[in-house]
């Protein structure tokens, strides 16, 4: 009986050594901070799949404005490997570029080809995601009082070989830089529904509901179902972040507007 249970502990061991490299790789999706990214410390897949780099590959799609978002607005994105592999896998996340802080949040639109990890901050391929060379998702951009001038997307990509191990994959990369929309388009926009006139905010459509925060993020104010002609009088610094409901859309901007001066 002994010899019995050494002879299998030996063969398990033999096993366990000789498919170490397919308890290394991550058919079922990426552990995270595999992007390469800077909050990620420059780590990749590379960590765990082993073979070439071919440097930067594929692309990164989306329909964002001429490169820019408006905070607090979600965007579609698309990542699309380099083609003819045999299958894939990836994980890609978004960043301030210059301190590597998470920034947005992912939502999960295709659940049986990917998965958000880290909190949603990343999103990965799943075990069915493996077989496609493309996946798309939404990402929401953050509110002003998180948003920063601009947002990197870093992507890293396995582009496997489909020997059932880690060794002889294929890895690369590919990024996207977007920047916070400053201009007066935006501006045009929410005027439909709010602007500033003699050192108040106006409603001028029917709003859902609105909030306004200082640059802290504290909330300074709030109230729903407000009309056309409601005016709001605040008592604090010129800039302002408004986020507001209507039309069953979503808004949000920085307003300037002189405080009201206490008598």
């Amino acid at each position: 009986m002994k010899k019995e249970l050494l002879f299998f502990l030996i063969l398990l061991v033999i096993f366990i050594f000789h498919n170490n490299t397919i308890l290394n790789s991550y058919p079922f999706g990426s552990p995270g901070n595999k992007t390469g990214s800077i909050g990620d410390g420059g780590q990749n897949c590379m960590g765990c799949h082993y073979g070439s780099n071919i440097g930067i590959a594929g692309s990164i799609s989306s329909n964002f404005l001429n490169n820019t978002y408006i905070p607090g607005n979600t965007y579609t994105l698309t990542l699309n490997a380099p083609s003819n592999y045999t299958n894939y896998g990836f994980e890609i996340t978004a960043e301030d570029p210059a301190t590597g802080s998470n920034k947005g949040i992912f939502i999960i639109t295709d659940n049986l080809n990917t998965k958000s990890i880290e909190n949603s901050t990343s999103v990965t391929h799943t075990i069915d995601g493996t077989n496609q060379e493309s996946w798309t998702f939404n990402w929401t951009a953050p509110g002003f009082a998180s948003s920063s001038s601009s947002v990197k997307f870093y992507a890293s990509i396995i582009n496997g070989n489909g020997n059932g191990s880690n060794s002889g994959d294929t890895y690369c990369e590919n990024s996207l830089t977007v920047f916070e929309n400053t201009s007066s388009i935006s501006n045009e926009i929410n005027r439909v529904y709010v602007y500033v006139s003699e050192n108040k905010i106006v409603i001028n459509n029917f709003i859902d509901w609105i909030e306004i925060s200082d640059l802290s993020g504290k909330v300074i104010y709030r109230n729903n179902k407000l009309v056309k002609g409601d005016k709001i009088s605040i008592q604090s610094e010129k800039l302002h972040i408004v986020e507001f409901f209507s039309d069953e859309k979503y808004f949000s901007n920085k307003i300037y507007i002189q405080p009201t001066l206490q008598s």
